[in-house]
């Protein structure tokens, strides 16, 4: 239990009709409020396709904001390189990826290559049939920064990015998540 909830927090809030929240109608803070609730993160999750010079694979990217590392616990399980998602350097934003071991190892992935990896999102009502690349996909580069080990399940589908990068892929908007990750206290009880 331990080690699925450093990658599945013990409450997860989703929205009952479609696949995003709009957390500008959220008051987040009245919920960190509220006993036993130790924190809180937002988490925007699709499907993606990636590749890695001539390696691919289909993952689910959850990108995360910068409560969910600390939250989880995930940043204590990164190897081979840092917990990090993105850096700024004046109007420039470079993403990175944080990568399960099984698909690291299936990318033949190098956190020392400066060669980035190829993140690809079908963009909203088209198929790959009829189209170019560049008419269905949504893609952007980054990074390999590190790679998790948790659980054999986990480490074969999941890439950890920054939420910006999967908000601009799906073009969502700075509000919207596809759920709410909360980590509750230690003697806190779930149900209440």
């Amino acid at each position: 239990q331990s080690l699925f909830n450093i990658f599945d927090p013990q409450i997860l809030i989703e929205p009952s009709l479609g696949k995003t929240i709009d957390i500008g109608n959220i008051d987040r803070q009245s919920i960190q409020n509220v006993k036993g609730i130790r924190n809180i993160s937002l988490i925007a999750e699709e499907n993606a396709w990636v590749t890695y010079k001539e390696s691919q694979a289909i993952v689910q990217l959850r990108g995360v904001d910068g409560n969910y590392g600390t939250m989880t616990g995930l940043d204590t399980l990164v190897h081979d390189g840092p917990y990090t998602l993105k850096s700024t350097h004046g109007e420039q934003t470079q993403y990175y990826l944080i990568v399960g071991g099984e698909i690291d190892y299936r990318l033949g992935l190098s956190t020392i290559s400066n060669i980035p990896i190829s993140v690809h999102i079908p963009k909203r009502g088209t198929t790959s049939i009829g189209y170019t690349m560049e008419e269905a996909f949504n893609s952007r580069t980054a990074y390999p920064a590190g790679t998790f080990y948790i659980q054999q399940d986990i480490d074969s589908k999941y890439i950890v990015c920054d939420i910006d990068l999967v908000r601009e892929l799906l073009n969502y908007t700075k509000n919207e998540c596809t759920s709410i990750a909360i980590a509750l206290d230690a003697k806190a009880n779930i149900k209440q």
